[in-house]
């Protein structure tokens, strides 16, 4: 089951298939839908989003706690997804690590992403998009915590941008 107007093209395999396995269980063991606001952005898109964010709060600094650029984003890889509505988004916080999706931003509770680099451990959550890079935290790592930043697996597909 959709929301209407979804749009789950540019996504990359992993996080389509991921997205599409939560929302699944969600819906047929918990009756809990789960919708995309918004999943793959173009970098122009994501670009006047940026520039938009800037000349409403004033500088760019301000515009990265709700936007980052387009080198920067997410979004523009294909691994980000903006769900809906609060209860789905409850519910992937919840159980979304078997699918490798989490939440990345304390301010944003519907932004979340597909991180198979955290083999299941929950990145370190940032106060908000522009506070640097999220950390994967491996269980078999000194009592779960490692103080190594895990770099993203390079994508494979034609969209992604950096």
């Amino acid at each position: 089951m959709r929301f209407p107007a979804e749009n789950l093209t540019g996504l990359t395999d992993g996080a389509l298939a991921a997205f599409t396995a939560a929302r699944t269980e969600a819906l047929w063991r918990h009756r809990q839908l789960i919708g995309l606001t918004s999943g793959y952005r173009e970098p122009l898109i994501q670009q006047r989003m940026f520039d938009e964010e800037v000349r409403r709060s004033g500088s760019p600094a301000a515009a990265r706690m709700l936007v980052l650029p387009p080198a920067e984003s997410n979004h523009v890889k294909g691994i980000a997804l903006d769900v809906r509505p609060h209860e789905g988004a409850r519910w992937l916080e919840e159980h979304g690590a078997r699918y490798d999706l989490y939440r990345m931003y304390d301010n944003e509770w519907w932004h979340f992403e597909y991180r198979p680099d955290c083999g299941g451990t929950p990145p370190r959550r940032r106060p908000h998009p522009g506070a640097g890079y999220a950390w994967c935290w491996p269980d078999h790592v000194s009592g779960g915590r490692q103080d190594q930043r895990l770099a993203p697996k390079p994508s494979t597909t034609a969209h992604a941008w950096v």
